[in-house]
């Protein structure tokens, strides 16, 4: 007996078959299934919109129905013409338990070989399409490249297997953690307080993109391909110039307190420059309706540079004018696996959906720092003092992320995407973080530290599409 669906989706293969038949089993052609009402009437796919389609099989074939319920009709034969109850003659060469219909005027058989325009005698596994024509240009041999390509024109987008993303990002860094950089010189105005701090290099918005790929097998589960990149992040602190105005703050910069004991600073600044990379391959997993929990190995870069300068030697008499610049880049290259949850909190019976996201893993970090002191004197060859440390692992880090993204379908394979997206990262070695280790003042022997204390969020909005193949 052959099955008829009132509503047509999916046709998988043999290989589908023996992974979906505990599917058919439990559930049945009886039960109606729950897909995602959308575009045109039609179901809206997506990574994380569950299919849900009640398997329906006939001989050998298997046809995925929607939320229609399924009712059984038995083929008709007429002078060895296989008959659709519906649409009349078919297709020559089938037996009544071969073949499975959809309303459409499908006749769809899983087979393992693809007849030509004329279904030769005694071939039992044909794929015949619209009309009584057959899928595939080809007479009774294996089915080649050029007729997959052709079936999945035929298709017309119906049995998604491939989705892609791709999101402009738009992206926020915090400053980093407290670590006074200079100071106010009392005896010019008259009180002591911080004047420069680290933490207020601030980051405005910086742009980024983020790249998905994701292959889904018929029975849900899916590998996903994915890359991020965010930068530059820029931030910058320039102090008004003011003679004898500023001294460094205590424990000094790469062990350098003053310049000299009797010698303030006439004007100070900070420049900060930041990115962030990742690259991940995960495997996803449904767990229940529309909740996925996926696993994976992921690799996160995170690039900071550093600039400090001063001046001094304005107040003197007579002026000696001079300056002090020290450069720090740090690198942390973190490799580790994460674990996480993907899930359709909310959806509309316009397709309008709401999807959320958490992610977090434990990382080894290959970490590096430079740092160069640079001391310019007027009348004097410029002092150079530079120092490079690295370590692996150097730190056990933690990444976590958060992401609520909101769906809007512009097509029926076509959507646009616009959401949240957050990142933390912990155990970081980072530019500010290495001031107040490591010693490069003039008459010292260079040596350098890294330290691995850092935490950096970075935060903002995507903007982007998806789309389905």
């Amino acid at each position: 007996m052959a099955a008829r669906t009132r509503g047509f989706r999916t046709v998988a293969g043999l290989h589908t078959l023996l992974a979906c038949t505990a599917v058919v089993a439990a559930f049945g052609p009886g039960r109606h299934a729950y897909g995602q009402q959308g575009w045109a009437g039609r179901n809206l796919r997506s990574v994380v919109v569950r299919q849900d389609d009640t398997a329906v099989t006939g001989g050998d074939g298997l046809v995925m129905s929607d939320d229609a319920g399924v009712e059984s009709v038995t083929p008709r034969a007429v002078d060895g013409v296989l008959l659709d109850p519906q649409d009349g003659p078919v297709a020559e060469g089938f037996a009544s338990s071969d073949a499975v219909y959809a309303d459409d005027g499908i006749l769809v058989h899983d087979g393992h070989q693809a007849c030509g325009p004329e279904c030769a005698p005694g071939c039992p596994h044909c794929m015949v399409g619209h009309n009584g024509r057959p899928w595939f240009n080809a007479v009774c041999e294996p089915v080649g490249l050029a007729q997959r390509l052709a079936g999945l024109l035929h298709h017309h987008g119906k049995d998604t297997c491939w989705t892609g993303r791709g999101d402009a990002l738009i992206l926020w860094r915090n400053a980093p953690q407290t670590r006074p950089l200079y100071t106010t010189n009392p005896e010019v105005a008259g009180f002591s307080a911080i004047a420069l701090d680290a933490s207020q290099l601030e980051s405005p918005a910086a742009g980024g993109g983020r790249l998905q790929l994701f292959r889904q097998d018929a029975c849900g589960s899916i590998l996903e391909f994915g890359y991020l990149y965010g930068g530059q992040f820029f931030s910058q602190r320039l102090l008004p110039y003011t003679p004898g105005a500023y001294l460094t703050a205590p424990p000094g910069l790469d062990g350098v307190d003053f310049p000299d004991p009797v010698r303030a600073l006439d004007q100070v600044g900070a420049k900060l420059v930041g990115s962030i990379q990742s690259g991940e391959v995960n495997r996803r997993v449904g767990l229940w309706e529309s909740t996925q929990f996926l696993y994976g190995f992921r690799w996160f870069q995170w690039y900071e540079s550093s600039l400090v300068v001063d001046t001094f030697g304005a107040a003197e008499d007579p002026p000696t004018l001079g300056g002090d610049v020290y450069q720090t880049s740090t690198i942390n290259n973190l490799w580790g696996g994460q674990i996480g949850f993907d899930s359709l909190l909310l959806r509309t019976k316009h397709g309008f959906r709401v999807e959320g996201l958490v992610k977090g893993g434990v990382y080894a970090n290959n970490a590096g720092q430079t740092s160069r002191y640079i001391q310019l004197d007027a009348g004097v060859p410029p002092f150079v003092s530079s120092v490079t440390a690295n370590d692996w692992p150097a730190s056990a880090s933690f990444v976590g992320e958060v992401g609520m993204t909101g769906v809007v379908p512009l097509h029926e394979n076509w959507d646009f995407r616009f959401g949240y997206l957050g990142l933390w990262l912990t155990g970081l070695a980072q530019p500010t973080n290495q001031l107040s280790g490591q010693n490069l003042a003039q008459g010292e022997i260079p040596r350098g530290t890294l330290n691995t204390v850092g935490t950096v969020i970075v935060q903002g909005v995507t903007l982007g599409l998806e789309g389905r193949w």
